[in-house]
């Protein structure tokens, strides 16, 4: 969930990783989110709701939120990031 400029993301092969370990690795993530997108998203969008709408309070805190990174100025950072 933390946006990356288009350009500086890179391709990866997991077959061309030389070591077995990390490759096997990369493969049962691979599975993992495959089989659990829908449910991944449906997080992604209702943290992401949440976080960019959130007023803090001082009668009660809210612990996730304050430990969640602030989107709305990580995207106008990814916007202004030039290489």
């Amino acid at each position: 969930m933390i946006p990356v400029p288009a350009s500086e993301l890179e391709k990866v092969t997991v077959n061309d990783e030389g070591d077995f370990k990390y490759r096997i690795l990369m493969q049962s993530e691979y599975f993992f989110i495959k089989a659990n997108r829908d449910r991944i998203e449906k997080t992604a969008v209702r943290l992401y709701k949440m976080r960019t709408t959130y007023n803090p309070k001082p009668s009660g805190t809210n612990k996730l939120m304050e430990i969640t990174l602030d989107f709305a100025e990580l995207e106008k950072l990814c916007d202004a990031f030039r290489m």
